[in-house]
């Protein structure tokens, strides 16, 4: 079950409600805007990082969103 917004920068993981959360959050630690190479996606109750497409398909394993979900998947969608 995906329970995390998460962003991965630089290898770190950086996790909050919502995608735009981490950013801001990261502009107050000192990043620049906009954060370069980072990757947005989800934590899972394990604590492992996924993509938005991998994201997706555990959504749809875990009942999060419904099997005919195509677009990208985004906190809005889950929560």
């Amino acid at each position: 079950m995906i329970v995390a917004s998460a962003i991965k920068h630089k290898g770190i993981v950086f996790t909050g409600f919502r995608h735009p959360d981490i950013i801001q959050y990261l502009i107050k630690l000192g990043y620049e805007k906009p954060i370069p190479n980072h990757e947005q996606g989800f934590i899972d109750e394990d604590g492992w990082f996924m993509d938005r497409e991998t994201a997706l398909v555990r959504a749809k394993i875990c009942d999060q969103v419904s099997e005919d979900f195509t677009r990208v998947l985004t906190s809005e969608d889950l929560w």
